[in-house]
């Protein structure tokens, strides 16, 4: 039998016989602190596998976002692709109204002979308004168009008018003829006809009226025929600075529609 006679006797035991110590341990802990070991061993496994399905879990994430960044990268693609086709199609659409009112525009210069005629007589005191010269459609009776031509080419030789004004009144859409019922005398008209009316054919108009006044030295009006016209064209066509008036008559609605 083992004698204890001190502190260093009883460690010795401890330390030496596996048997003592573990129930030195029972005797001296609780069952909690006993239990710690193999609590914290399954805490550790616990989280082990908690970590493991986190870093799954962000692995996972990672790939996502991923596909998201390649979808996001696809979708940026397709909508360039799709403006692309949206500027395309607008461009498509500017070229359909173009080639409309270029469709429109021809129309009004067949119309023009008749229908702004009868519009210019029923608006002034005129009467026998007869077509001298078209730049394009109606063809009008060759001896007027032959003396037309003479008479301009002439008056641009002596000086009467420039070699410019001679190639606008050449490029005019209608020169016509017409007699006040007032008196008799003899008024000019110089047309342009454009679907959509602008700036441009209103001044083309106001200069073929002012050459056709100075070849034959009598008065001259100056006229735009169209389907449409906006307010600051009306309001350029308006005598101004010295400018002579350009009178605006345009189709009707529905002529405009089907025309």
């Amino acid at each position: 039998m083992t004698t204890i006679n001190n502190t260093e006797d009883l460690l010795r035991i401890v330390r030496e016989n596996e048997e003592f110590r573990a129930a030195m341990r029972r005797e001296l802990l609780t069952d909690e602190i006993l239990e710690l070991p193999k609590n914290l061993a399954l805490y550790v496994e616990a989280t082990n596998l908690r970590l493991g399905k986190i870093e799954a879990d962000i692995a996972e994430l990672k790939t996502d976002v991923a596909e998201l960044k390649t979808d996001v990268a696809e979708l940026k693609t397709d909508v360039a692709e799709l403006k692309t086709d949206v500027a395309g199609l607008k461009t498509d659409v500017a070229g359909l109204k173009t080639d409309v009112d270029e469709l429109r525009g021809d129309a009004l210069e067949n119309k023009i002979p008749t229908h702004l005629c009868q519009m210019l007589s029923d608006a002034f005191d005129i009467r026998r308004v007869q077509v001298i010269w078209m730049a394009r459609g109606v063809v009008t009776p060759m001896r007027r168009a032959d003396e037309f031509s003479v008479r301009i080419e002439e008056a641009a030789d002596s000086g009467i008018i420039t070699e410019t004004e001679e190639g606008r009144l050449s490029r005019t859409d209608m020169v016509a003829r017409s007699l006040r019922r007032s008196d008799g005398t003899s008024l000019w008209i110089a047309a342009e006809a454009s679907g959509v009316i602008n700036n441009y054919d209103i001044d083309r108009a106001r200069q073929s009226a002012e050459a056709l006044s100075k070849v034959y030295t009598q008065d001259a009006m100056a006229a735009v025929y169209g389907y449409r016209i906006a307010d600051e064209q009306m309001e350029h066509a308006q005598a101004r600075d010295g400018l002579r008036e350009v009178h605006v008559f345009l189709e009707p609605r529905d002529l405009a529609q089907s025309a």
